[in-house]
């Protein structure tokens, strides 16, 4: 009883910037120097290493490449008719494109994931959206449903 009681003291007693200052009390000590604790450190700026400039030329990259994969999905559903008719196919193949699509959109994080942990995220992303331009040129152009279907996979 009487060491939870002692327990339950030390807790109370003891408050989170008190065991941060402790330990920079005990680094002191150790070391022997003296140490000057900087008072006008604005610790933002260690999270800001670009300029507002570029900072919003990021975020509008980013969002306009979030914005085109729901896009890319949806933008030809009103043309299914046209496309089944110009591929001359049956309009369960034309439609099996959204599942597809869908399908490689949960997979390729998969492997793109590793790859940007190992190359970087800028080199992930740039080699990535020329996939996907490649493949979307290559949809405008193709005459065969099965040559649509791969693009759709790699577009995705």
């Amino acid at each position: 009883m009487g060491e939870e009681a002692s327990a339950t003291n030390l807790i109370q007693s003891q408050t989170p910037g008190q065991d941060l200052e402790t330990s920079e009390e005990s680094d002191r000590k150790i070391s022997g120097e003296s140490v000057e604790v900087l008072e006008d450190f604005d610790k933002d700026k260690i999270y800001n290493t670009y300029a507002n400039r570029t900072r919003n030329a990021f975020l509008l990259v980013s969002a306009f490449i979030c914005f085109l994969l729901p896009m890319t999905d949806t933008a030809y559903l009103p043309s299914l008719p046209n496309l089944q008719r110009d591929l001359d196919t049956t309009l369960f193949l034309v439609s099996f494109t959204f599942s597809i699509f869908t399908i490689s959109m949960g997979i390729f994080p998969l492997i793109w994931g590793p790859f940007s942990d190992y190359f970087g995220r800028k080199m992930t992303l740039t080699i990535s959206l020329c996939i996907y331009v490649a493949a979307s040129i290559g949809i405008v152009f193709t005459p065969y449903i099965q040559l649509f279907l791969v693009l759709r996979i790699f577009q995705a």
